[in-house]
C-alpha cells in the first residue's frame, strides 16, 4: 500500500490557487480576497495606481462581482 504524504507547502499554494481560479471561473472573485493577507499589494499595468490593503482589494473587485451577477442573470 502507498504511503500517503502531507501536501508540501507549494501542492498547497498551488491548490488555494486553483480554486480562486475555479471560482473566478463560477463568476465569484472572492477566492482571491480569501487567501489574501491584510496587507495584500497589487499592481499591474492595468491598474492607474498600486492597490494597497485587503478592503481596497475587496473595493476594486466590487465591480467585477456585480459584472458576473449581471451575466449570471443573462444566461
Amino acid at each position: 500500500m502507498a504511503s500517503m504524504s502531507l501536501p508540501t507547502n507549494a501542492d498547497q499554494i498551488v491548490l488555494l490557487e486553483r480554486d480562486a481560479l475555479d471560482r473566478w471561473g463560477r463568476g465569484d472573485p472572492g477566492g482571491f480576497l480569501d487567501v489574501y493577507a491584510g496587507d495584500v499589494t497589487y499592481f499591474d499595468p492595468a491598474t492607474p495606481i498600486r492597490i494597497d490593503g485587503h478592503r481596497a482589494m475587496a473595493d476594486y473587485y466590487r465591480p467585477w462581482s456585480a459584472r458576473f451577477r449581471s451575466l449570471a442573470m443573462r444566461c
